[in-house]
């Protein structure tokens, strides 16, 4: 009776272990080892049922080696356990793969709707991996650029490469492994455009840098408009020349450079348009900023190399003189440009003619910056008080005059600069030259 017992569990257990065996193959179809390990269990298990099924029904002794006893039971339910165990690590191994072939899925993904190119650098092997889109956002096909560090250098301004560079193995040698870079890179037009390359460093767990990956962003416009706003910052905005803060700034440049070496001298000539009031006056403001921009110009084509032109305010222009051999050739900048404002200029339907009164300031190892822009402002004014449409040089304007000069009358309002020298008699109006077409 126990034989029977003993006999009933040891099939009860083959078969347990046959089915499982089944559904092993049947989960795992595409595992061509673990097939044949249930396969071998299969038709062992349905060996061992054959077995005894001659034992109990045929009433007959089989070969030992079919004989059935406790080490059966033993061996089954180990097989049983191992099959369980199997079926188990092969659902985690799948849990695994599908959550790997999702995040590869979502990278692959989120690689190609971003805008941003990847890169991905084995230091070991030497290999960069460029992205299709890394290459693309340079105007580039996938096969113009060969995945090699070499190749991705060849391509960085040769002003910034140092730079990139730089970048890598500070981020490397401060143990951050995080950099962030901005360089310019040529495009397959042969242009250059501006990048931020951001990266990571990834070490082994010796602490060696095995690995290096990031992305690469297009920032043009964003540097196109950090340009355009450091411009609008240092030049007018209407005649797109230097402002004030600009001219300053080169002032105390070319002092300094004058200090250093002494070789040349250096001037300011303070431009002032005569009777630019009545033209806003009786034209508009429109046509006034027409003549601002057009006698901008005009100005700038008077200068020598070097030479440097900033509107100051709002009729108001001042020149920086450099490498001046003696006060004539100031002289000859101021009557230069008397002569080219002479001809007409034509705003429109109207030809206007107009002049300008110029103030000669020169600079020496102990002029301040304040101290040549004001000399060169009173010297501009004194050649209003002698009439406009000239020149006056500080250096030959007498003590007691510029005192005089420095102080205009309390009646005088700040709008009109020209009626600053209120003793003068005004010049004709340039609205008398002016004619209609």
């Amino acid at each position: 009776m126990l034989d029977l017992i003993i006999l009933a569990i040891s099939i009860i257990a083959q078969l347990a272990v046959a089915f499982m065996a089944l559904k092993l193959v049947a989960n795992d179809r595409h595992n061509g080892g673990w097939i044949a390990v249930a396969v071998a269990i299969f038709i062992m298990s349905i060996k061992r049922v054959v077995a005894g099924y001659y034992v109990v029904y045929g009433n007959r002794e089989e070969p030992s080696e079919l004989t059935f006893s406790s080490i059966d039971i033993i061996i089954s339910l180990v097989i049983l356990i191992g099959v369980v165990l199997i079926k188990h690590r092969f659902v985690a191994i799948e849990k695994i793969t599908e959550k790997l072939r999702q995040s590869e899925e979502r990278y692959a993904l989120a690689a190609q709707g971003a805008s941003d190119g990847l890169w991905d650098w084995d230091l070991v092997s030497g290999k960069l991996f460029l992205s299709p889109r890394w290459k693309h956002t340079l105007g580039y096909e996938d096969k113009d650029i060969v995945d090699s560090p070499e190749a991705w250098f060849s391509l960085v301004h040769p002003d910034d490469i140092d730079g990139l560079k730089a970048a890598i193995s500070n981020s490397i040698s401060r143990d951050s492994f995080h950099f962030e870079h901005e360089y310019r890179i040529r495009e397959k037009n042969g242009a250059y455009n501006w990048v931020l390359c951001r990266g990571m460093a990834m070490v082994d767990k010796s602490g060696n840098l095995t690995r290096m990956a990031g992305s690469q962003t297009d920032v043009m416009i964003r540097k196109m408009a950090e340009q355009m706003l450091q411009h609008d910052a240092s030049h007018d905005t209407l005649t797109g020349l230097p402002n004030r803060a600009q001219m300053e700034k080169r002032l105390v440049w070319l002092i300094e450079k004058h200090r250093k070496n002494g070789k040349f001298n250096y001037g300011m000539l303070y431009v002032d348009i005569d009777g630019f009031k009545d033209i806003n006056d009786n034209l508009g403001h429109y046509m006034g900023d027409l003549l601002l921009i057009q006698t901008s110009r005009r100005l700038e084509s008077c200068l020598r190399p070097g030479d440097m032109i900033a509107r100051t305010g709002g009729d108001e222009f001042t020149i920086l003189l450099e490498n001046i051999d003696d006060p004539n050739d100031a002289v000859v900048s101021a009557k230069r440009i008397l002569s080219g404002l002479n001809a007409p200029f034509k705003l429109l339907n109207h030809q206007i003619q107009i002049s300008a009164s110029i103030g000669i300031a020169l600079g020496d190892d102990t002029t301040q910056v304040k101290e040549l822009i004001h000399n060169s402002d009173i010297a501009m004014y004194a050649a209003k008080r002698s009439g406009k449409n000239r020149y006056e040089l500080f250096d030959s304007i007498p003590e007691h005059r510029r005192l005089v000069l420095a102080k205009p009358p309390d009646n005088i309002s700040g709008a009109d600069e020209d009626s600053r020298c209120a003793t003068h008699k005004p010049a004709p109006s340039p609205l008398s030259h002016m004619s209609h077409r």
